[in-house]
C-alpha cells in the first residue's frame, strides 16, 4: 500500500493541530467522567454536531482522556512525523516520490543487508552440511 506524501499545507495543518492539542494539554480543567457521554458511543449513535454542547464536551473529554492515557503522544507522533521524518535535511523520505517512500540512500543499505543475509544463509547451510558429514564419518568409524 502506498500513502500520499503530505504536502506543505498538510504539514502546516498538522502543526496547528499539534499546537491546539498542546494548548488543551496544558492545565485544562478536568471534566468528571460520569458527566459526559463517551465520544465514540455518542458518534456511533449520531453524527457529530459541533453546535451541540454535549457533543463538544464529549470531544473535549475524549481528547483529554487520550492526553491522560498517553501524555505528550501527539508531540511524539505528529511532531515526530512533521519535524523529523518529513524534514528534508534528515534524508529519511524520498523528496522526489509523490508517496511516502524511503530516501534512495537506504536502497544501498537494504541491498547490502540482503546480500549479507544470503551469505549468512549460505554459510549456515554449509556449516550444517559439514557437521552432518562429520557425524556420519564418526558413526562409520565406530562401526
Amino acid at each position: 500500500m502506498k500513502l500520499a506524501k503530505p504536502s506543505d499545507a498538510d504539514l502546516d495543518a498538522a502543526s496547528k493541530l499539534l499546537q491546539i492539542l498542546n494548548t488543551l494539554d496544558r492545565g485544562a480543567p478536568v471534566i468528571p467522567f460520569d458527566s459526559v457521554q463517551d465520544f465514540f458511543d455518542l458518534t456511533d449513535e449520531t453524527d457529530f454536531d459541533a453546535s451541540n454542547f454535549d457533543h463538544l464536551a464529549s470531544l473535549y473529554f475524549a481528547l483529554q482522556n487520550l492526553s491522560e492515557l498517553r501524555p505528550s503522544f501527539h508531540n511524539r507522533v505528529i511532531g515526530g512525523m512533521c519535524n523529523c521524518i518529513m524534514w528534508e535535511p534528515n534524508q529519511i523520505i524520498d523528496p522526489n516520490s509523490p508517496t511516502l517512500a524511503l530516501h534512495p540512500r537506504f536502497e544501498s543499505v537494504a541491498l547490502e543487508l540482503e546480500a549479507e543475509r544470503r551469505a549468512a544463509r549460505y554459510w549456515n547451510k554449509r556449516y550444517h552440511q559439514a557437521v552432518s558429514a562429520h557425524d556420519q564419518l564418526l558413526d562409520s568409524l565406530k562401526s
